[in-house]
């Protein structure tokens, strides 16, 4: 079930590998997704004053059917996170970390709309630079995938990539589960930071 998994997440990776996604683009589809997006955004105007959310969308991140709702919230000075939510009692802010260049643009634009994603993730590219004291080794990318198994956010795969995101330099396919400190980790050691918000 694992390979299956992993090869499914790299078939959507091929959507990924310029950056787009494949979805249908339409306002929010029910009640539940209003309320959340009610939610999201009192939450980011009330404690995240500099963020705004320049994502919305769905997506079947669980072993079953329901789907789950998220956001992506940049800020100029808090840090960028996902919001997700299976239901109003599961509710996770997942802090992804940032690197040398910011991986998320805060800055206004056309609000975003409502997207119905098929991926089976969330699909999270961000640079990353290996160094060993002043000197650079390595820079590229690094794909990450998150899920939830059995309502628990989860790391499910990672990819590193060359600075043209065209060459996997390496793949892992194992679940990263969050460690007693709610964090998971990467290849690149960064922690990805859980909280709560149920």
């Amino acid at each position: 079930m694992r390979i299956a998994l992993f090869v499914a997440l790299l078939v959507s990776a091929s959507a990924h590998a310029d950056n787009t996604v494949k979805a249908s683009v339409e306002p929010p589809f029910d009640e539940g997704d209003r309320a959340f997006m009610t939610y999201a955004s009192q939450l980011v105007r009330n404690l995240f004053q500099e963020s705004r959310v320049v994502e919305w969308y769905s997506l079947r991140l669980d072993e079953d059917a329901t789907p789950v709702r998220v956001a992506l919230v940049c800020g100029r000075a808090a840090p960028d996170f996902y919001l997700v939510e299976k239901d109003p009692t599961h509710r996770w802010q997942i802090i992804f970390p940032s690197g040398p260049e910011p991986d998320c643009d805060w800055r206004p634009t056309l609000p975003p709309r409502w997207e119905r994603r098929e991926d089976a993730a969330i699909v999270h590219v961000q640079n990353y630079r290996t160094e060993r004291g002043n000197r650079l080794i390595h820079a590229g990318y690094e794909r990450v995938y998150l899920a939830l198994r059995g309502s628990v956010p989860v790391l499910v795969a990672d990819q590193l990539l060359d600075e043209s995101q065209t060459r996997v330099l390496r793949i892992s396919a194992k679940i990263s589960r969050p460690d007693r400190d709610g964090n998971l980790w990467s290849f690149d050691a960064m922690p990805w930071q859980i909280g709560r918000f149920d």
